[in-house]
């Protein structure tokens, strides 16, 4: 059988016919490609990937946000001293006319001073606010430091933390960070913007 096969002419042959058996020929383009374990390891990495970009994401917010509370704390302590000292200093102006018997005019004006300075003070009470701002921006920093070590230590190409426990840590930072936001003061554009000026000139480590 194989000697006949093998006297045919090859113009007589089928395409795609063995030429000792005659048996239709497979060829290796036609076999399908068996690499589930490599396509397995693509959607792993590419999981990493969005993962460590969305950490990237959060780092980037907690640092803008952080820095921004710190503004607006020192902004708040700065102003409670600069009204508290001109309404003592607007105080002791009034006492010292009135014991003095200076001019009813110097001290009359002194007390007014002094009185809507202590009314300011004690309704915007910038000490407390800026007291609120100091700790959100202490929590967040703390916060910061969690995120970063996930992202440079659990999404790091050799760790072997399952992808998914990430995930979902990356979930519960995302909620502690609105925690924080909800029960801190808002924050105001002025405050914002000193902190993005000093970030972009590079006074804070991300």
């Amino acid at each position: 059988m194989h000697t006949l096969l093998l006297n045919v002419p090859m113009w007589l042959r089928r395409p795609g016919t063995h030429l000792s058996t005659g048996s239709p020929c497979i060829r290796s383009s036609a076999l399908p490609s068996r690499t589930p374990r490599g396509e397995r390891m693509s959607a792993v990495d590419d999981l990493r990937q969005s993962l460590q970009a969305e950490a990237d994401h959060m780092l980037s917010d907690l640092l803008y946000t952080e820095k921004s509370h710190f503004a607006a704390a020192e902004r708040g302590q700065r102003s409670h001293l600069v009204f508290g000292g001109i309404a003592a200093v607007s105080a002791a102006i009034a006492a010292a006319s009135v014991i003095g018997q200076w001019s009813p005019v110097v001290a009359a004006v002194a007390a007014l001073v002094a009185s809507a300075l202590s009314a300011v003070l004690t309704l915007v009470n910038p000490q407390e606010s800026a007291q609120k701002h100091l700790d959100a921006g202490r929590d967040l920093a703390a916060l910061k430091v969690e995120l970063r070590q996930v992202r440079n230590l659990d999404l790091a190409a050799d760790s072997t933390l399952d992808l998914a426990d990430v995930r979902r840590n990356l979930g519960e930072f995302a909620n502690r960070k609105s925690e924080i936001d909800r029960a801190a003061p808002g924050l105001g554009e002025r405050s914002f913007r000193k902190a993005s000026t000093k970030i972009d000139q590079g006074n804070f480590a991300p």
